[in-house]
């Protein structure tokens, strides 16, 4: 993730998910950041996307279980 976000591309699916993926490591200040560049790209996402972007901490809760 850190690789992809290093190359300055403004995607709103690479900072939902690095959003997720910060949240789902206990990084909450950093997480949040992510998702709200990933807010100010909204339309960009997939009717999915949106919803876990509506709901990030679910989405987190499910990954670090599953890690």
């Amino acid at each position: 993730m850190a690789r992809a976000l290093a190359e300055g591309t403004s995607d709103a699916r690479l900072f939902l998910h690095a959003g997720i993926i910060e949240l789902a490591a206990g990084d909450r200040v950093q997480g949040r950041r992510w998702l709200a560049r990933a807010r100010q790209l909204e339309r960009m996402l997939l009717p999915s996307e949106r919803e876990w972007l509506a709901d990030p901490t679910t989405r987190a809760r499910r990954l670090s279980r599953a890690l």
